[in-house]
């Protein structure tokens, strides 16, 4: 029947063996945020590039309708 028992030592045996494995386990997430937030990081200043880029080319695009548009009111004005 004894060896069904756990006794004080087992337990601070078992104690000590989850604690060591929490620790590692703590140790792993620790690692695995700092490179999940250097991965982040690193994908919102490529995004933000990205999104200044589009900007810009819309603004170029936008301004070319604008003229174009400012042309053929004034070609029609000139018509009529």
């Amino acid at each position: 029947m004894t060896d069904t028992l756990a006794t004080k030592q087992d337990l601070r045996e078992l104690e000590v063996r989850i604690d060591a494995r929490f620790g590692q386990t703590d140790t792993r997430f620790e690692y695995l945020e700092k490179h999940l937030d250097t991965r982040f990081a690193e994908q919102s200043a490529r995004f933000g590039g990205q999104l200044a880029e589009l900007e810009r080319r819309m603004t170029i695009r936008l301004g070319g309708v604008t003229v174009a548009a400012v042309g053929v009111a004034s070609a029609l004005v000139k018509l009529l």
